[in-house]
């Protein structure tokens, strides 16, 4: 499980759960989860949207399978919906592609990653972090002579799940994702 910026540098990942585990499950029990959980993320202040005076907070950006959050935003559910909801869908999506490419980049620069590690369970853990450490230095410190690793596939993405808010206001949390969809459908970003 990670979390990256737009640049494909890894903020944060979560190393060592069971393949058969779901992301929102790891992601529940993960340190940045139950942060998020407990609103103890340390979050920059909002700031206002490009041509607009919407102000807005940051957040994470999930698929639908993960919890709806103040500061965690994942798509609309169902099909057939009005365009608007349909272009938040399309855009959040466009988003989310953004960790899948950060994912694949790491898996093309460090082949150990493409299948099963055959280490024991604590080396893999390092093997990975290594990887993720090693993956964001080169991003950092890459110039025109350093060979780049390109993508060539998507990791698979989750089936849609139904997810529960906990603890939290589910009223002011579709509130904020209706902000910023309206916003996205009226700039048309």
């Amino acid at each position: 499980m990670g979390i990256c910026d737009a640049e494909c540098n890894f903020n944060y990942v979560s190393i060592g759960s069971y393949g058969s585990q779901s992301d929102s499950n790891v992601f529940m029990w993960s340190q940045i989860g139950l942060a998020l959980e407990n609103d103890d993320v340390l979050w920059p202040s909002p700031e206002n949207l490009p041509n607009s005076d919407i102000e807005f907070g940051y957040f994470l950006v999930g698929d639908a399978a993960f919890p709806l959050n103040p500061h965690f935003l994942k798509p609309y559910p169902g099909r057939m919906l009005p365009p608007d909801k349909q272009h938040f869908n399309d855009r959040l999506g466009t988003a989310r592609n953004t960790i899948e490419r950060t994912f694949g980049i790491l898996a093309n620069r460090f082949r150990i990653l493409r299948g099963e590690i055959q280490a024991h369970p604590k080396n893999a853990e390092l093997i990975v972090q290594a990887c993720v450490t090693l993956h964001n230095y080169i991003k950092k410190t890459a110039d025109s002579e350093t060979p780049l690793a390109n993508p060539d596939s998507h990791l698979d993405t989750l089936d849609s799940n139904p997810s529960i808010l906990r603890g939290r206001s589910r009223r002011n949390v579709l509130e904020i994702r209706d902000t910023y969809n309206d916003y996205l459908y009226s700039h048309r970003v």
